[in-house]
């Protein structure tokens, strides 16, 4: 993932690089070298930007004071320096949206009521002690194309596997266990239970 960056005498391609949070934490130019450096604090006020070796860039004109993609991926106003989510705008110094949740709040706990606050204002602690989803491994597979694994996030263990097949075409498997058990499921296909309702919520 990446831009495209133009001046009047050059065009020049940088690639993103994220961390697990999808945080913006560095740019890389066409031959995948550092051009820049981002650190933020917990509610993603930029602490920092520097180039490869640390040092700060005050030059505005930098491509790294330019890049609008940053704190989790979202679109920073250089000039306001507030993130854009799409429907408004949250300010980073203040750790609030500058206005107000347009959905009424449902009165659930202490900070339902407030319409400007950000992440239940408590970026940082909160911890998911229940995940659902998968994660996916992706390898280049063999002559008859790639496969991606599909993996439960607490027991490492394979519950899907896609393969490219370019003889047959695609196809997914459900595993037994991480071991395939000799049924193929075509493309679009709707995800059985109880793999539905424990990874997708049903």
């Amino acid at each position: 993932m990446g831009f495209t960056y133009e001046t009047a005498t050059a065009r020049v391609f940088y690639r993103y690089v994220l961390n697990a949070q999808g945080d913006v934490i560095a740019l890389l130019d066409e031959n995948y070298n550092i051009v820049v450096k981002y650190t933020y604090d917990t509610w993603g006020k930029v602490l920092n930007v520097t180039d490869a070796s640390g040092t700060l860039i005050t030059d505005t004109t930098h491509i790294g004071h330019r890049n609008p993609i940053r704190y989790r991926g979202y679109y920073y106003d250089i000039e306001t320096r507030l993130y854009y989510l799409q429907s408004r705008y949250y300010d980073p110094y203040l750790g609030r949206f500058i206005s107000a949740d347009t959905y009424i709040s449902t009165g659930q706990g202490i900070l339902g009521h407030n319409m400007f606050a950000y992440c239940g204002n408590n970026p940082e602690n909160p911890y998911d002690f229940n995940p659902k989803g998968l994660y996916r491994e992706e390898y280049a597979g063999s002559y008859n194309g790639k496969t991606i694994k599909w993996k439960d996030p607490t027991t490492q263990i394979p519950i899907f596997e896609w393969n490219e097949d370019l003889r047959h075409g695609s196809h997914y498997h459900i595993l037994n266990n991480g071991q395939h058990t000799g049924d193929h499921c075509k493309p679009n296909t709707p995800v059985p239970e109880p793999w539905n309702s424990k990874y997708f919520g049903g």
